[in-house]
């Protein structure tokens, strides 16, 4: 079943006509490519009104830590840093994820991975960086 906010031109039109800030949810954005054939990246102009993100890899299930790399989760944080995105991601993993993953220590090497990624992205594109 599709929701409201499943496709990005839908989550564009959302997000413009409201002047609300959108969440994009790294996973469910893949997942929702498997199950309706909707582009994998957003329209340039979604970017400029992402104001939040939810980023997590997938593998068996949706919220898994960073370390399956089937989400491109990097090259979505690049295109939203290069549109000057400097607002709020989230590493939405549950305990029962991680725990799975090998526990806390994918956690861990999933904030580092998240953590370098955005030092270099904001490096690349000229923005400075505050540690």
């Amino acid at each position: 079943m599709q929701r409201i906010g499943d496709t990005y031109d839908e989550l564009l039109e959302i997000a413009t006509r409201s002047e609300v800030r959108a969440c994009w949810d790294f996973g469910h954005a893949y997942f929702n490519t498997q199950r309706f054939g909707v582009p994998l990246y957003p329209p340039e102009a979604l970017l400029e009104h992402i104001g939040h993100v939810h980023c997590h890899d997938v593998c068996q299930g949706d919220h898994c830590p960073l370390i399956y790399n089937v989400v491109p989760w990097r090259q979505f944080i690049q295109s939203l840093i290069k549109k000057g995105f400097d607002d709020t991601i989230i590493l939405e993993v549950p305990p029962s994820a991680f725990l799975a993953a090998g526990g806390l220590a994918s956690l861990i090497e999933s904030q580092k991975a998240l953590a370098s990624w955005i030092k270099q992205s904001r490096r690349t594109s000229g923005l400075t960086i505050d540690d």
